[in-house]
């Protein structure tokens, strides 16, 4: 028995790596892609204070004059890219590896010029959703988002089109490596309760809302 499944009253349910939407729109439209396997959420890093007292250990006052400490962690470092597996499915409606091409031909990759200005625009919204199980009996599917997010400004940093071999019969993976300028987040209890922050540059539309 799990320590979630143990405890009183209502077992708990951890977030599972396995329930995910994803939605590339300037490359898929704006539809939940499948065909992606996995995705990394954004991470946040801190550097480290470069100042005289990079590295201290500040000492403040605490309650009924105790010290306390903390550590100063300096500017909000430049975000680390995503990646992003996904299955290479050829069909019809959504040539994967073709709508790929498409994109880096049309960003302006081929004739060897990438501006964040056409990169954003063509790949459109990127959103990445965490779905839970939530507590709604009557619907045919209990699953909800709890976390919602968007980068802002992303762009493809790289594209991988697979390998290929006679001694490995699995399917053929692509992967992409995606930058940001900036993203924002929403936490979504399952009784609707919701929590937004955001991170870095974001659109000026987005600004002015």
């Amino acid at each position: 028995m799990t320590f979630w499944t143990a405890t009183k009253g209502q077992a708990l349910q951890p977030k599972r790596k396995d329930l995910f939407l994803v939605q590339l729109g300037g490359i898929f439209g704006n539809q939940d892609v499948w065909w992606a396997k996995s995705i990394k959420k954004p991470n946040i890093s801190y550097q480290a204070n470069a100042g005289p007292q990079a590295g201290t250990y500040y000492m403040g006052a605490g309650q009924s004059g105790q010290k306390v400490g903390y550590i100063n962690p300096g500017g909000l470092n430049a975000f680390e890219p995503i990646t992003m597996n996904l299955v290479d499915v050829d069909t019809e409606t959504n040539p994967v590896s073709r709508k790929l091409m498409e994109y880096m031909f049309r960003s302006g990759k081929s004739q060897d010029y990438y501006g964040i200005e056409n990169a954003t625009r063509d790949i459109g919204n990127v959103f990445i959703e965490q779905l839970a199980h939530g507590r709604d009996q009557s619907r045919p599917s209990r699953l909800q988002a709890v976390e919602r997010w968007r980068l802002y400004q992303p762009y493809v940093i790289t594209a991988n089109f697979g390998d290929l071999s006679y001694a490995d019969d699995n399917i053929i993976d692509l992967s992409l490596t995606i930058g940001y300028t900036g993203f924002k987040v929403e936490f979504v209890s399952l009784s609707g309760e919701t929590s937004a922050y955001t991170f870095g540059e974001q659109p000026i539309e987005e600004e002015q809302t």
